[in-house]
């Protein structure tokens, strides 16, 4: 079994830990950075500028990411202003238009009976990581993320809270905040400052009034997705305002377009084919079940239909693709086995999808490093988006069989063991998986 990691709290030590473990992922993303400037292009001035007025951002709301960005970039041995710059990109740095497919079920709708998270997250081909991290309150949560990124596409926290977050509508120039937080750095100061979604909604608006909320994917607005045990709520934002509604018995889709009344005017143009597409989908998917399961949240991740305006799409028709996906089942309890997420690192067609506790003490460091996912990566290479991996798929309900029977035995069991019991099924779960990985890569 490879080292577990677990990212401690304090900022310099978790910096330094993600710098050291992603160090060769780190490099060669911002190389590639440099090297799209110098094709737009996009002076060293401009990205030092943009850098600082990020720094300035985080000054006034998280002070502590700029300790954990300085550490993490002498870790990886690479430019702290760099790194910053990275987080502070200008509009379409990327050429990308694509985004997110993401999915609340709640009360009658689930068959868990407790609130299902799910999102496909799309973006340009960006090594993925994974990793338990402790909060400055003794709490722990689960975060996913490009290397390089200070925020998070996913979380799930032993508070019996989750979060996903999309790209918005385009929105007009004067509700951007340009080099603010994006989408991803808001989630984070959500996954580290809150423990419910009124909670949530609170550090959302906080961020606006205090003029540090930016936008997503260029001049787009936001939208986020959280879920507890008895509800979830979808919150559509630009840098200046938000709205939100609360989901307590049902399902609700969102992909990249505005749809609360109060958010209509604030959408500078009508929504694509390519959002209105994967929403409608993923409806259509859904809309027969009598009850959502994670399994059947699972399939949906996978689904091609309307390439390339697919749930899950490749890179070969536009700049972006769906790099991972994750189903959070939220429940009460920190140490609550069947409080989980099923975790696609990579492609969900190139990849097998892990079910992840809630209470673990770590994930193997392959998971942070970036070396797991960059095993699906090299499925994909070799063999694209079609059904290469589907018998090998065919054993992820092993793996949740084996999950819940774990669950039914760890019942009344003291704190100690539930976390080492689990801990270890996990690392021996990803290490399996990786086996499958490597044969099919190679």
């Amino acid at each position: 079994m490879s080292t577990l990691v677990l990212i401690p709290s304090d900022p310099a030590e978790a910096g330094r830990l993600h710098g050291s473990l992603a160090a060769d992922a780190l490099r060669a993303r911002l190389a590639l950075m440099h090297q799209v400037a110098g094709r737009a292009p996009v002076s060293r001035g401009e990205l030092e500028e943009r850098a600082q007025r990020f720094a300035a951002c985080l000054k006034r709301i998280a002070p502590a990411w700029l300790d954990e960005a300085e550490a993490m970039a002498s870790a990886a041995g690479v430019d702290a202003t760099d790194l910053l710059a990275l987080n502070a990109l200008r509009s379409s740095f990327w050429n990308q238009a694509g985004g997110c497919t993401s999915a609340l079920v709640t009360g009658s709708a689930s068959s868990e009976s407790v609130t299902l998270l799910h999102k496909n997250r799309d973006l340009i081909a960006t090594v993925q990581d994974a990793f338990v991290r402790l909060r400055h309150d003794g709490g722990r949560h689960f975060a996913s993320r490009d290397i390089g990124s200070l925020g998070y596409a996913h979380f799930h926290g032993d508070c019996a809270l989750a979060g996903g977050n999309n790209t918005g509508s385009p929105i007009p120039d004067d509700e951007l905040h340009d080099c603010a937080l994006n989408c991803t750095h808001l989630l984070r100061l959500v996954a580290e400052r809150a423990s419910s979604c009124d909670e949530a909604l609170a550090v959302l608006e906080d961020a606006v009034a205090k003029g540090v909320a930016g936008g997503s994917g260029g001049f787009r607005g936001m939208i986020f997705l959280f879920a507890e045990p008895a509800k979830g709520v979808v919150v559509e934002m630009t840098s200046r305002r938000l709205a939100h509604r609360e989901v307590a018995d049902g399902t609700l889709m969102r992909s990249n377009h505005f749809r609360l009344d109060q958010m209509l005017p604030y959408r500078a143009q009508e929504p694509v084919a390519n959002t209105l597409r994967r929403c409608e989908r993923a409806e259509e998917l859904l809309a027969p079940l009598d009850a959502v399961s994670p399994a059947d949240l699972v399939r949906l991740s996978r689904d091609r239909q309307h390439d390339p305006d697919a749930l899950c799409t490749s890179d070969a028709h536009h700049a972006w693709m769906t790099v991972s996906a994750c189903t959070h089942v939220v429940r009460e309890g920190a140490l609550d086995p069947t409080a989980c997420t099923h975790a696609s690192i990579g492609n969900p067609r190139n990849t097998l999808c892990l079910p992840l506790p809630r209470a673990i003490d770590g994930l193997p460091a392959e998971c942070a490093s970036g070396e797991f996912y960059q095993l699906a990566e090299a499925v994909r290479a070799g063999h694209g988006m079609g059904d290469h991996l589907a018998a090998a798929q065919a054993h992820e309900n092993d793996l949740r069989a084996g999950l819940a029977k774990l669950a039914a035995a760890l019942t009344g069991q003291p704190a100690e063991r539930v976390r080492a019991e689990l801990t270890a099924f996990t690392a021996d779960t990803i290490e399996r998986v990786s086996r499958v990985l490597r044969r099919f890569g190679s």
